[in-house]
């Protein structure tokens, strides 16, 4: 079992071709790590970070990380952005200006994953959903790269 410091993690995933295989694998600290996990896709469909998040999310995700752990997992999923109807800021331009109207989205990361790394689960943050594009601020920063 590897244990992650949720303070100050001396390491990342890395992802690398194995020797012997010739695959990839994925190794933590030097050692080999076979990820087993889930999807949460959300609690609050776009609302999960940022914007002074509520207690009772933050609650429901840590939720989450625990019933994982404790069946054995290791990794999880999750949508961040989703697809920006709620984060990240954008101005009448459409450009992103911050990361939320509260400037809270950074503390909410940090305390999210650091209880996961205390629960020695990986976190997979996904930005994008990618299947809607219900927002014209997002559609147009896929399709405008000077917004990116």
């Amino acid at each position: 079992m590897f244990e992650i410091d949720p303070v100050k993690p001396k390491a990342f995933l890395q992802v690398s071709k194995s020797s012997k295989t010739n695959w990839p694998e994925f190794k933590f600290r030097d050692a080999q790590v076979f990820l087993s996990g889930a999807n949460q896709a959300w609690i609050q469909y776009g609302s999960d970070f940022g914007n002074n998040q509520t207690k009772d999310t933050r609650c429901s995700l840590q939720d989450y990380i625990t019933s994982i752990a404790s069946k054995g997992g290791n990794s999880m999923r999750i949508w961040l952005f989703v697809e920006g109807q709620t984060i990240p800021s954008f101005d009448s331009s459409g450009r992103v200006v911050a990361s939320d109207s509260s400037n809270t989205l950074l503390a909410d990361l940090k305390t999210y994953l650091r209880f996961a790394a205390s629960k020695n689960v990986f976190v997979n943050l996904t930005l994008w959903n990618g299947a809607l594009m219900r927002n014209k601020n997002y559609e147009n920063l896929i399709h405008d790269t000077g917004k990116l």
